[in-house]
């Protein structure tokens, strides 16, 4: 069975690209794809992109060109903001199997095929509609949704009080919380409180030439942003003919496993809204929907440029490097609850856990192995296998085996700060080995010490291969360096595959 694993498609509003919430997202999606292709005997297909069409992002587009025409300056914003986020990407090493944007032609064409086919369903019909709207969030807020009248996550934007015909995708008969799972299982209860007073949900706005929206087939009336945004998960295999989009609903409930991950403020559109187009579709519900938490600064406040306690993930990523910032949001914040950035803890968790921890442990076995005449044992390690290859004890397989497993279950159930304290606690139980055992004894035999050197690499192998999923910039160099020792391994040409893990300065 293939895996489909999705980001939401962040509002692309902002020429600079994204902020480290959105790194966040994407770093958890792109390690729990790593870690589920296991080594590529699984077909994982990511899927991340931009969400390009909007009235806010039209504004944003004529302030920052307004010597040019309405389209000039939206097609130039559009454009330099999918070069900077796609430099996001790079600079994170994530790679998703596509990047989509919903600014594409083929995507305006699929949601209006889509709007056609749900309308002769009898499932869109035209209300009077009433409500307070969010510019910031480019949605209708609930009185529940409220905090002291203003929306939470735009506390300083007016609401406005809107009165329009608006078209709605009425309510499904479909209960969507029983097959699908929401983690943490505490936000079906806030889910199913929204669900309570659902009465579907408006698809359209009036239609304004300059919105930057898609025109429906009703003249009148431009296609809601977040309807036609939430179609690219369908869309992310260009389905567009009626015959391959009812094969695709076919591949999706039988043979694609389908993995969503949000931020808390998108749960109502993730486990309520585009599970109501899937129903009204006939495709299956997602079956994982991960919530993770919002990332604040110290104080608990907010990151905001304005406030100038902004975390700027390009420059944060040049400062520190991007595998010890990945570390920190996988393993150093909590998932699914609000955290407190803080740039101290990030630099004392990469220096223990990867610097004293694991660039320690193989620094000295490798050195060892050097010591004592031992690099033709060295050479025939057995880099990235799991299970027993005979190179090193019983006891020792088992241990590499378990973390395999463990980091596997746990990333599979969303625990990763579970999942890299499984991979620490490898190194720490290789790191006490090797200090009890004292292979560096002149009074042990030859026999004796190669076996407990070659335990201790086998570690060094073992947690190299689970952290390629966390880290892949450090460790990717560090396994190819290891694959090349049988070639190079000489006196003039030394290896120091530790050479990266230097102490980061607070």
């Amino acid at each position: 069975m293939s895996v489909f694993v999705t980001t939401t498609l962040p509002y692309a509003n902002s020429i600079t690209g994204g902020h480290i919430g959105h790194v966040f997202e994407l770093v958890l999606a792109d390690t729990f794809c790593r870690v589920i292709n296991d080594g590529g005997r699984r077909r994982v297909m990511f899927n991340t992109g931009l969400d390009e069409n909007g009235g806010k992002i039209a504004q944003a587009a004529q302030e920052y060109y307004p010597e040019l025409t309405h389209q000039e300056a939206l097609d130039k914003f559009r454009e330099k903001t999918c070069e900077n986020w796609k430099k996001l990407l790079d600079a994170y090493s994530i790679k998703p199997y596509r990047f989509y944007r919903t600014s594409d032609k083929n995507h305006k064409d699929f949601v209006l095929k889509i709007w056609n086919k749900l309308q002769k369903k009898g499932v869109i019909e035209l209300r009077e509609y009433s409500g307070l709207y969010c510019q910031g969030c480019e949605s209708f807020k609930t009185s529940q949704e409220l905090i002291d009248g203003k929306c939470p996550d735009h506390p300083t934007t007016e609401l406005k009080e809107i009165s329009e015909p608006n078209y709605f995708l009425i309510p499904s008969k479909r209960d969507h919380f029983e097959t699908l799972d929401v983690i943490p299982h505490n936000r079906v209860s806030e889910a199913e409180n929204i669900l309570e007073n659902y009465e579907g949900i408006s698809i359209s706005r009036l239609h304004d030439p300059e919105s930057n929206l898609i025109q429906s087939p009703d003249p009148e009336h431009d296609v809601y942003v977040w309807f036609d945004a939430l179609l690219n998960y369908i869309y992310f295999h260009h389905y567009y003919e009626e015959r391959d989009l009812l094969n695709y609903r076919n591949s999706w409930n039988k043979q694609i496993f389908t993995v969503q991950f949000c931020g808390q403020d998108n749960l109502k559109f993730q486990s309520i809204i585009f599970q109501e187009i899937l129903a009204h579709l006939g495709y299956n519900t997602t079956q994982k929907l991960f919530v993770h938490g919002i990332v604040r600064d110290e104080k608990g406040q907010k990151l905001s440029k304005t406030l100038g306690n902004y975390v700027d993930p390009i420059k944060i990523a040049k400062t520190y490097g991007s595998d010890a910032v990945r570390l920190y949001l996988l393993c150093g914040l909590p998932t699914y609850s609000t955290s407190k950035w803080n740039n101290e803890d990030l630099v004392n968790l990469y220096n223990a856990w990867i610097v004293d921890g694991f660039g320690n442990l193989a620094r000295r076995v490798t050195v060892l192995f050097d010591k004592f005449d031992l690099q033709e044992e060295l050479k025939r390690v057995p880099i990235g296998t799991v299970g027993s290859m005979g190179y090193a004890d019983e006891r020792t397989e088992k241990l590499v085996t378990s973390t395999y497993e463990e980091v596997y279950k746990f990333v599979a159930e969303g625990k990763f700060n579970e999942a890299g304290k499984s991979i620490h606690a490898l190194v720490t139980e290789g790191n006490r080995y090797f200090n009890d055992q004292q292979p560096w004894n002149k009074g042990i035999s030859k026999e004796e010490r190669k076996q407990i050197l070659q335990n201790v690499l086998w570690i060094v192998v073992g947690a190299l291969r689970e952290y390629q999923s966390f880290l892949p910039d450090s460790f990717n160099a560090i396994d190819k360096e290891i694959r090349e020792w049988d070639s190079v391994w000489n006196a003039q040409e030394r290896i120091e595959p530790v050479k990266w893990f230097v102490k980061l300065e607070k």
